[in-house]
Parts: structure tokens; C-alpha cells; sequence
């Protein structure tokens, strides 16, 4: 009878218990902590993306046929070193024998499988599992064993990472974004379903022109905009959008653990897959719909479509809008640069091919973000934590992100004008939904040549999560534009 550890399940939610040392405490002292998520078992397994799976999961095995039987547990607990047991008995209890393994779990949720060899003097009847962690009931399986052949039972087996990767390039549009003087930003994504291109309301806002590449570097027309949903953060491209099959849908809700997988383009073209994992839900009108993520090594793409690990659907990785990101001084804080919400499309609005509208005629409206105009004399803006001493140097506790037990966040810009600038400059906060929340009055400005100038104001922190935009504007036009996220 043999055990294996099974690799560290699946990320957890947004908190992360310490790990457990010998100053702060025991496994023991937290075993009220212990939860069992699922116990399942099969024939056989195999390691897939770094996690232990069933080849099928059933409750009935021949001794004819089988050759073993693999229990796999699933717990949620401390993060630290953990006594895993396991007691195996008989039909009628007359064999018994235990298998025991030293293990540090790294995340919440941990598990283990242990395997019974299956011969042919084996009883006949109902087998049971009981397994142990520091002592406290970590759950018990049963299983029957026949003589008789039993048939496979389906199981849901995740994808390898090949296929993810070769299910997300179908349906990936990588689209290029410029701004009004002719500036290339990065490169956003779109996600193609069914004729239907989706992307993030976010890869739409400040640029003045919008470019598409499927897969195999074909060009993709988009000429205009068929609908937009801002509260819920998708839009619907017009154009040469050729007929790709949707992706699946989840068949059961995703959950806070779950892993997700999404794709990126480089500057050069290529795609690269990448990996994330669901950390809370998005606050908004996407209610059970929207989800909070976090990338594994990298930002996600903007408007690239996510999915589980059986490739289905979840959304498309939020934000993107132009001009909004901080400009960190070392090494970024955990959250700040790889979290984004999840998009989803089921509340994208569309409409007939007859009834896009132009990005210009939607940035008038407001719609969507017009494009800055003047941020070349912008070195860096962002957002802090606390006023800033100097005229010069970036505040060092730079953050996107703010709960509403704050009471104050500074919005900073760093100037290196190419021409001197003259006249005044405000600061506009708006509402997740892009309305007027909060303006500061003008005041006089008078920006050198080559002369680096930092310049900073202090709000108040929103009372209502969600995300925020702020805009600096000088004589009343967009110079900065920066998003901040407000947690509760």
C-alpha cells in the first residue's frame, strides 16, 4: 500500500495564512481550521499542469480487471507541516494497515492520494479509507470490490497546458491600439465567438485607432463599435470578424481557488500562454458573474479571453485603457500589477452591422475615454499612499489599489515638459460607472522646458468599492489618465 503527496491544488482566495513556525503556533492548534473539500477515487492517475488527476472517478472496481485503487483527498487548512494518515480495512475488518506522510503544505488547500494494490485473493465487499491530519478526521471513502468487469465511468479530465494553449490561440485576436499622434501602445486582445469579436471596453478607451491579427498574423478589419457595456466592462467590434466556434461554457459555476488560463502577444507577434487563478468576485453589476484574478508571473492581456482548466470560457481580462498605468519604483507590490477582473460577455451588448459606431463618435459622447492630449510632457503619474515631500522624486509607496478603510490617496504627475506649459490644471474622479464624482479647483500652472516637476493632490478614498478613474487636466484637457481599485 503505497502514498503520494499530491502538489499544492489550487491558490486561494485573496488572503493567504502565514506559514506555521514554532514561535507562532502548531499544526494542532489549528485543526478546527481543517475542512474536507472532496474525496474521489479511481482506477488509475496521472500529474496534469501540476496537479494530481483521476484518469475516472468511480465507486466499484473488479479484481479481475484492476490493478489498483486510487483514493485522492482534497483539504483547506492551514498553510504549514502536516501529519497525513491513512488507514485502509477490509469487508469484514480483519485487515487493516496505515501509511503515513510528513508534509509541508504551502497554501491553504493541500491534498494527498494513496494507492491499494488490487490482487486476485483480495476480499470481495466494501472497502473503507480513513485518513488523518495531525490527528483530526481528514474523511472517509468507501468502495466496493467485484469480480466482475466494471465499466469506465466519464470523468471531466483537465486539459495539458498544449491543448489550452492551442483552444485559446483559435479564438485570440491580438489588436493593436495607437493614440491620436500616431503612438503605438500595447497590444490588446479580443476574443472571437461565432462571427462576434468581444474585447474589454478598456483596450477601447484613449487610443484613436484599433488593429486586429488572428493567430496566423492575418489582418482582422474592425470598423466601428456594435455595443458597449461599461458597468459590466465588455464591447462588441464591428467588422471582418471571421465565424470561429464559441469556447464552452463552465458546465458548474467557477469558485474562489479555481485555476484559470489565459494568452498574451508579444511586442514581435507571438503568443505565449499564461496562467492565473480566481482570488474574489469583481464588485458590479457582473455580480456571480464577475471574478477578480491573479497572474501567475505577468499582467494579463487585456480583452484575451480566460478559461478553466477544462478549457471553458470564464471572460475576458479586464482593463486597458490607455496612459493608466503607475510607474513603479522597484519591485512591484503583490496585487498592484497582476490582479484584473474578469469581463463577462454573456452582458455584452451588440447590435446590427448597420448600427456601429465610430470610436470618435463614441469618445464625444463619452462613452468611451478620449485620448490624452499633451501626455508626451508626462514622464509618470500614478498613485500613493501619503503626500509627497519633494517636487522631483516619485512618492516610494506606490499602489493601484485602496480599500475604503483608507481615509486619504494621493494622485501624482511627473512632468518633463518639451515646451514650457502655461496656464491651469485640475483633478477630475470619476464614479466605476465614468460619472463626475469629485473635481479639485484649477489652479495656476507653469511648467519649464526640461525641467523635471512633480506636481500631487489628496482625495479623499470613495466610500463604495469598485473601480475609479481619475484624469489630470491642463486648461481642461486630459494630460493623465490612471484607474485605481477600491477594496472593501
Amino acid at each position: 500500500m503505497r502514498a503520494a503527496v499530491l502538489a499544492v491544488l489550487i491558490t486561494s482566495l485573496g488572503f493567504v495564512a502565514d506559514d506555521i513556525s514554532p514561535d507562532r503556533g502548531s499544526p494542532r492548534q489549528a485543526q478546527s481550521e481543517l475542512r474536507v473539500i472532496s474525496i474521489s477515487a479511481g482506477p488509475s492517475g496521472s500529474d496534469v499542469n501540476g496537479t494530481f488527476a483521476l484518469s475516472e472517478e468511480r465507486s466499484v472496481f473488479s479484481r479481475e480487471a484492476d490493478r489498483e485503487v486510487y483514493v485522492l483527498f482534497r483539504w483547506e487548512g492551514v498553510p504549514g507541516p502536516h501529519k497525513l494518515v491513512a488507514q485502509w480495512r477490509s469487508p469484514d475488518g480483519s485487515a487493516s494497515s496505515s501509511s503515513t506522510i510528513d508534509y509541508v503544505a504551502k497554501d491553504k488547500r493541500f491534498g494527498a492520494y494513496w494507492q491499494l494494490g488490487v490482487t486476485p485473493s483480495m476480499a470481495l465487499g466494501v472497502w473503507s479509507i480513513d485518513a488523518t491530519v495531525d490527528g483530526q478526521p481528514g474523511g472517509r471513502h468507501t468502495f466496493e470490490l467485484r469480480d466482475a468487469r466494471v465499466a469506465a465511468a466519464a470523468v471531466k479530465r483537465p486539459l495539458p497546458q498544449p491543448e489550452l494553449y492551442a483552444r485559446l490561440n483559435r479564438v485570440f485576436v491580438s489588436i493593436e491600439r495607437t493614440t491620436s499622434t500616431g503612438k503605438v501602445l500595447d497590444a490588446g486582445g479580443g476574443l472571437l465567438s461565432n462571427g462576434a469579436l468581444y474585447t474589454s471596453i478598456g483596450v477601447l478607451d484613449g487610443v484613436a485607432g484599433v488593429r486586429g491579427k488572428d493567430a496566423d498574423g492575418r489582418p482582422i478589419d474592425i470598423t466601428g463599435v456594435l455595443g458597449t457595456n461599461r458597468e459590466d466592462g465588455s464591447a462588441t467590434l464591428a467588422g471582418g470578424a471571421p465565424s470561429v466556434p464559441a469556447l464552452p461554457s463552465p458546465e458548474s459555476a467557477p469558485t474562489v481557488g479555481d485555476r484559470c488560463y489565459s494568452i498574451e502577444s508579444s511586442p514581435a507577434g507571438g503568443h505565449a500562454l499564461t496562467s492565473c487563478s480566481i482570488i474574489g468576485r469583481a464588485a458590479g453589476a457582473a455580480g456571480d458573474r464577475g471574478f477578480i484574478v491573479r497572474f501567475t508571473t505577468a499582467p494579463g492581456t487585456p480583452g484575451a479571453p480566460a478559461v478553466n482548466e477544462y478549457g471553458e470560457l470564464l471572460g475576458l481580462v479586464g482593463g486597458g485603457s490607455a496612459a493608466s498605468s503607475v510607474f513603479l519604483i522597484g519591485e512591484p507590490q503583490r496585487g498592484d500589477t497582476l490582479d484584473a477582473a474578469l469581463v463577462p460577455i454573456v452582458t455584452a451588448r451588440t447590435g446590427a452591422p448597420g448600427q456601429a459606431q465610430t470610436l470618435a463618435a463614441l469618445q464625444a459622447s463619452g462613452v468611451i475615454y478620449g485620448p490624452l492630449v499633451g501626455d508626451e510632457h508626462v514622464v509618470s503619474g500614478g498613485f500613493a499612499a501619503k503626500p509627497v515631500k519633494t517636487n522631483t522624486v516619485p512618492p516610494g509607496d506606490q499602489r493601484e489599489s485602496f480599500s475604503t478603510r483608507d481615509e486619504k490617496f494621493v494622485v501624482f504627475v511627473n512632468w518633463l515638459p518639451t515646451e514650457r506649459l502655461k496656464g491651469t490644471s485640475r483633478l477630475r474622479l470619476y464614479d466605476p460607472l465614468s460619472r463626475p464624482l469629485a473635481e479639485t479647483p484649477a489652479a495656476k500652472a507653469d511648467l519649464k522646458k526640461s525641467q523635471l516637476t512633480l506636481t500631487w493632490w489628496q482625495l479623499s478614498v470613495p466610500p463604495a468599492p469598485g473601480s475609479y478613474r481619475v484624469e489630470v487636466l491642463l486648461n481642461d484637457r486630459p494630460v493623465w489618465r490612471g484607474t485605481l481599485r477600491i477594496t472593501p
